[in-house]
């Protein structure tokens, strides 16, 4: 099926929109939230475990905002 005008399926007609589409597609496959353990002060990660904080979207310069919740003594 051949669109007649695929500007018109387009956020404000912008091709520039479908960029992320792997982006979102990525993000689902990774989660957007991760719950490590602490104990005695050091994560529970094992010997070779690291956090690692990515962001998949290059459309366009933004600010990202982090979150940490501490639950427990």
């Amino acid at each position: 099926m051949a669109w007649k005008n695929p500007e018109d399926w387009l956020p404000n007609g912008d091709k520039r929109a479908l960029w992320n589409a792997d982006a979102h597609l990525k993000a689902s496959l990774l989660g957007s939230s991760q719950t490590i353990a602490v104990t005695s002060g050091k994560w529970n990660v094992g010997k070779t475990g690291y956090l690692y904080l990515v962001d998949f979207d290059r459309t366009r310069e933004r600010k990202r905002h982090y979150h940490i919740t501490v639950i427990g003594d």
